[in-house]
């Protein structure tokens, strides 16, 4: 086995590694029950009695989605082989997991006040 052949095996086992983990920290497996779950609720016609409640489950249920067909893409891109593109699409996916905090989805306030002036105001 050359050299090439040797580093392109561990490069893929390692995006294989890398596809696994994302499918841990996705939660992939109980999304995919989840989703079954809120379509089934989503038939009920008496959901939709308590509008919010049925429009909060109809997001919920765009979200679930969103984040499987992500990860299907990243399976495909790892199947065909196209590790520039995964490699991409698998660190846009890690930085969403990063800023997925409960406070990340809310908006930002920075306040910025000068010290008590001489060097320290001037740096501002």
């Amino acid at each position: 086995m050359t050299t090439t052949t040797t580093e392109n095996s561990r490069e893929q086992k390692d995006r294989q590694e890398r596809l696994e983990k994302l499918r841990q920290q996705l939660f992939i497996d109980e999304k995919t029950e989840k989703q079954a779950k809120l379509s089934l609720e989503l038939e009920n016609p008496e959901l939709w009695q308590d509008w919010e409640k049925g429009q909060q489950i109809s997001q919920d249920l765009a979200d679930l989605k969103k984040d499987l067909e992500d990860f299907a893409f990243l399976e495909i891109l790892l199947e065909e082989g196209d590790t520039k593109k995964f490699d991409q699409f698998a660190n846009q996916i890690e930085e969403k997991l990063f800023l997925s905090g409960p406070h990340d989805k809310g908006a930002t306030f920075l306040s910025i006040h000068a010290g008590q002036g001489g060097t320290e105001a001037m740096d501002w």
